[in-house]
């Protein structure tokens, strides 16, 4: 498949950095749906929006981890963030 491409990382997992970067723009549209939602009440969320919410940062927190990892030894960076576009 054009664009892309798979490496792998230091802990020997298959890594797209691509795909890494889609994930945290999903996540991050998951988290603005939750805080969007005009029947929570932000101050005392539901427990269900409240693990939700918390999943999302969660993997949030590792897609960025692992992304930051890959690109800080050396992997190359998304398509969408290098000055050449990968089609």
């Amino acid at each position: 498949m054009p664009g892309l491409w798979l490496a792998i990382s230091a802990e020997g997992e298959v890594m797209d950095p691509n795909e890494a970067l889609a994930q945290i723009r999903g996540i991050v549209t998951e988290i603005e749906t939750i805080l969007a939602d005009p029947e929570e009440d932000h101050d005392e969320m539901s427990l269900d929006a409240t693990i939700e919410l918390r999943y999302s940062a969660e993997n949030l927190a590792h897609s960025v981890q692992v992304l930051d990892q890959w690109i800080s030894n050396g992997g190359f960076l998304p398509g969408d963030w290098s000055h050449r576009k990968v089609k």
